[in-house]
């Protein structure tokens, strides 16, 4: 086993500061095992014997590339697919309400990680919905972007894809691939996956229909979740819902969105 660097307070403290900087995200005291699982390989790798050597690295304007890794290593990626099932329920039924008027069906989800969320939503609506429709699903971090791009996942949690939607959208891994399933090109080409940092502005961005923010607040601050949410309701269209996780709810603080039922808001038509 390597060498075991380990953190004093103060320079888990410029990690905070420099993670809430970048993303948003606070870091709290009992992640500090987490990330040295996920940091110590790096400090060595760079023949770095601190963490505040290696934040010092990391903040070198030269060295943005290392930053970049550091942040992809920080953040969790933990999903799977057809996550809260009551959410897909809710959706199923509001597109079985679906009118004539609309063209096209937009929808945003964000953080998305791997894409488990964005081809579970393509799946559902490429059989249940009867217009056009298309999916954005965003991160910070470009590892799991390519991946998602490439829709192809380890045969784990899939007993969670109906059978129908197994048979139709999944591709069975042959060879080296053999514990691997990929989705069909039909959907990956329906989704688009881009990096976007949600502290940042994203008002070119929408009007979306439907936006997933599913676990993604728990990381956040107060502040931080009242300011994503507000400029959330300004790309949401009017009757739009936002889906949070269900450990996640916006009691404490204002917003125009009406809560609907667990863990899911909407934009009232008239609330402007």
């Amino acid at each position: 086993m390597g060498i075991l660097i380990h953190w004093t307070d103060d320079e888990f403290k410029f990690f905070q500061i420099l993670v809430k900087e970048k993303i948003g995200i606070h870091l709290a005291p009992h992640k500090k095992a987490l990330l040295t699982s996920r940091l110590n390989k790096r400090l060595i790798k760079l023949n770095l014997e601190s963490y505040y050597a290696y934040y010092k690295f990391i903040t070198n304007k030269e060295n943005a590339e290392e930053l970049k890794l550091a942040i992809e290593l920080i953040t969790t990626n933990e999903t799977y697919f057809f996550r809260e099932e009551k959410h897909f329920i809710f959706l199923t039924e509001q597109l079985a309400l679906q009118t004539s008027n609309s063209d096209e069906i937009s929808i945003w989800s964000a953080a998305s990680s791997y894409g488990h969320e964005a081809y579970s939503t393509a799946m559902l609506l490429d059989d249940k919905c009867k217009v056009n429709w298309k999916i954005l699903a965003s991160d910070v971090n470009d590892k799991v972007l390519t991946a998602g791009r490439k829709g192809i996942f380890p045969n784990e949690r899939l007993e969670l894809i109906p059978d129908k939607y197994f048979k139709k959208y999944c591709k069975k891994g042959t060879g080296p691939f053999d514990d691997k399933i990929r989705i069909v090109g039909e959907l990956r080409k329906r989704i688009e996956f881009r990096n976007i940092n949600l502290i940042n502005s994203f008002s070119e961005l929408g009007p979306f229909d439907i936006i997933f923010l599913r676990n993604v607040m728990i990381y956040f601050d107060d502040k931080t979740k009242k300011d994503l949410i507000n400029r959330m309701y300004d790309v949401l269209k009017p009757g739009g819902f936002i889906f949070v996780g269900h450990s996640e709810s916006l009691h404490g603080f204002e917003s125009k969105l009406d809560r609907i039922q667990s863990a899911i808001y909407q934009r009232n038509y008239n609330a402007d």
